[in-house]
């Protein structure tokens, strides 16, 4: 699955994937926009699951960009970007017919503001 930012999944690694983006606390920019390639999203369901720090979890529906050719994004809210490092995070795809497809774990880091 590949990212404005960066590439998220691919190939099989013993370390989590992180991603190439650190967010300040209380940002809503930039969104992530994502791309699951070859594949046409259309009737799916797309969510991101985010484990805090904290041991909340974030829950975002995706935005549709163009599902055909895969394309989505998930857009912040306040209080979405909240401090953390290494914070747990995965995207569930969910088909018409319900089936579940869940990426593979990567990480997502949230630095404090400066000021």
């Amino acid at each position: 699955m590949a990212s404005q930012a960066g590439e998220v999944g691919g190939s099989e690694v013993s370390a989590t994937a992180k991603f190439p983006f650190c967010w300040v606390e209380n940002d809503e920019f930039p969104e992530m926009v994502c791309t699951l390639e070859d594949q046409d999203l259309t009737g799916f369901t797309i969510t991101l699951h985010v484990r805090r720090n904290d041991g909340t979890v974030l829950v975002k529906a995706a935005t549709p960009i163009d599902l055909t050719q895969g394309h989505f994004k998930f857009s912040w809210a306040p209080g979405d970007m909240v401090f953390g490092f290494n914070q747990e995070s995965e995207i569930q795809f969910v088909d018409g017919g319900g089936k579940p497809l869940t990426s593979k774990l990567f990480l997502l880091d949230v630095r404090k503001e400066l000021a």
